[in-house]
């Protein structure tokens, strides 16, 4: 299959398929119909991690990448290294380059991310959205871990969502799941997870613009906690 239109009649029956099929039967009829046009995105939060644990059970060629901010804990960076020796698996790597980041600073300053809404959206894209558009390059179909479950501004979410251009699509297969549901199945399958979530943290991105969360606090307001909860996404999925 060529390129994924949202809302063409062919996606909207695949979409109706996948809504009620498992998790990983949604992984594995995107990964039949697409592959190796298809790549996990990977975070290397419990979702991302459960998700390329069903992936690789699937098909081990499959691809999965991840985008090195360089911001990120060390933790992560940790976890990232247990989940590819635990899966014996090759995790493609994409960051800014050193022109991006000497861009960013020359616009904006070093560190200024906390300064406006804008300040830190354009650190974000220069170090998130430049390097995923790269990685992103020639796919049809782009598995995200995303849950309604994670916050205001997915609460509409579905199973298939449009990406950037009309010939990208995303698939959410654990959209509808609840993070019980995503903890007991690690658990299950034994899949080692970022440490920090042991010290309260409950969405992990880069070391700066992250902490734990207290109790009551939602899943996300650990993300860039001096900005109002609507603001809330770095842009790769919006």
């Amino acid at each position: 299959m060529k390129g994924v239109h949202i809302g063409s009649p062919s996606t909207k029956n695949l979409e109706k398929d996948l809504l009620s099929l498992s998790a990983e039967a949604r992984i594995k009829k995107i990964l039949t119909l697409y592959h190796p046009k298809v790549s996990l995105a990977c975070s290397f939060s419990k979702e991302d991690l459960l998700i390329a644990d069903m992936i690789l059970n699937i098909n081990p060629e499959a691809r999965i990448f991840a985008i090195d901010t360089l911001k990120l804990p060390k933790e992560t960076l940790e976890c990232a290294e247990d989940f590819s020796i635990h899966s014996n698996c090759t995790i493609e790597w994409y960051k800014p380059t050193t022109g991006e980041v000497e861009q960013l600073v020359k616009e904006w300053g070093e560190d200024t991310y906390r300064d406006s809404i804008e300040a830190r959206k354009a650190c974000c894209n220069a170090r998130k959205l430049q390097p995923l558009s790269r990685a992103i390059e020639g796919l049809d179909i782009w598995i995200t871990g995303l849950r309604r479950g994670q916050g205001d501004t997915r609460t509409t979410l579905s199973v298939f969502t449009p990406a950037s251009g009309n010939d990208l699509a995303k698939l959410n297969p654990l959209f509808d799941w609840t993070i019980e549901e995503v903890d007991a199945e690690i658990k299950k399958r034994n899949i080692p997870i970022n440490t920090l979530y042991e010290s309260g943290y409950t969405s992990i991105g880069c070391d700066p613009c992250t902490k734990a969360v207290s109790s009551g606090e939602g899943i996300r307001d650990g993300r860039w906690w001096w900005e109002n909860s609507d603001t809330k996404e770095c842009g790769l999925h919006q």
